[in-house]
């Protein structure tokens, strides 16, 4: 026949049993939950040059790239590129552009983060009774939760920011995407010039000294003087130093421009452009100016990018009035204290008493106030 305290503890224990296997079901769930591991992609500053070095004309993956927005080639590598096929490269290739869509990417994301509800709390309490009943286990044993509640729609203005960020980055990628054409379209404009004024001065220096040539006979047969013969010498070498300036100048806009397409100068150096359209006026006729003053105040990207950053600030100034109003804890719980089980409901909320929250959201206001005037001037 068993002690009566060896059974008290052994019912007590049966008692413990079940909730603790709950609890602790539940506890590994919560951690299973949210389990993520860190994969570090650390960045080598001699793969990223071998890599750059490594870029040029010939990729398939830049083919497939043209072949997408209609520009397929009959022949692969192409042997004459004109300034659209270029500005689809420099599309495919610039890490301006890359970034800037990295960007777009985290504030996407961003959204998502601002639309998560607050992660409730859990806590484990475990107390020892010194002086207990017999056949009682003296121990209080027990858990609670913390649920929060968030008031006056601030959810959804954090999520309305956030999505008005979104916008914004979009627009700026597309500002991006612009700028990159207008560099491209400067760098090979300043190619063109380039190479037409060196083939200019080429034509000039021949005739120079071909005229060099006829002054020296002249000179020879008593036709002329010294003089001439030496400022004939003076201008050739002069159009021929001129030539230099325009062929380093020359090759100086062809380094630009290929920093502009985001390859290194070796992928163009023996490259043939095509500059057929480029002295010939565009095609139609122009709109008439308060049409284009219109469509530029309407569908400018960068006016829309501060735009949506305008409205971002507002989204946070109705964030920073709704944070007047103090969230709510729920608290329930549950205790396990002397065979007796214990249910318990708390209600937890903030009281404005050592620093009130309107004045802190007063401070907090007027700090979100700058960067609406800010968006206000850029609109301007």
């Amino acid at each position: 026949m068993d002690a009566p305290g060896g059974t008290g503890k052994a019912a007590t224990g049966n008692v413990i049993r079940g909730p603790q296997r709950a609890v602790l079901a539940f506890f590994l769930l919560s951690l299973l939950s949210a389990c993520a591991t860190y994969h570090p992609q650390p960045l080598s500053p001699g793969q990223s040059a071998a890599a750059f070095q490594a870029r040029s004309l010939d990729d398939p993956k830049l083919r497939d790239f043209l072949s997408d927005y209609g520009r397929t080639p009959k022949h692969w590598p192409k042997q004459h590129w004109n300034l659209n096929d270029l500005v689809l490269v420099a599309l495919y290739e610039s890490p301006e552009l890359t970034v800037q869509r990295a960007r777009w990417q985290v504030a996407r994301a961003n959204v998502i983060t601002a639309g998560q509800r607050p992660n409730p709390s859990i806590g484990f309490l475990s107390q020892h009774h010194s002086i207990a009943p017999e056949g009682v286990l003296p121990w209080t044993l027990g858990f609670s939760f913390d649920l929060p509640i968030e008031r006056a729609g601030k959810r959804g203005d954090r999520v309305q920011g956030a999505l008005a960020l979104a916008d914004a980055a979009r627009f700026q990628v597309g500002e991006s995407a612009w700028q990159v054409r207008v560099l491209v379209r400067q760098g090979f404009l300043d190619l063109w010039a380039a190479i037409e004024q060196a083939k200019l001065l080429k034509t000039e220096v021949a005739l120079r000294r071909r005229m060099l040539k006829l002054e020296e006979q002249r000179f020879a047969a008593g036709e002329s003087s010294a003089f001439a013969v030496n400022s004939s010498q003076l201008d050739l070498q002069r159009t021929q130093m001129t030539l230099a300036a325009a062929e380093a100048h020359a090759a100086s806009a062809r380094a630009a421009l290929a920093q502009a397409l985001g390859l290194p100068l070796g992928a163009i150096v023996d490259l043939r452009f095509d500059f057929t359209n480029m002295n010939q006026p565009p095609a139609g006729q122009t709109p008439p100016l308060t049409t284009l003053e219109r469509a530029a105040l309407r569908h400018r990207l960068d006016l829309r990018a501060a735009l949506a950053r305008y409205a971002a600030a507002e989204d946070v100034l109705k964030l920073e009035i709704a944070k007047q109003y103090p969230d709510i804890h729920l608290g329930p719980g549950y205790k396990w204290e002397e065979g007796d089980n214990r249910w318990a409901l708390g209600l937890t909320i903030t009281l404005p008493i050592l620093r009130p929250i309107l004045s802190i959201s007063s401070r907090r206001l007027s700090q979100s106030r700058a960067p609406i005037w800010r968006a206000r001037k850029a609109c301007a």
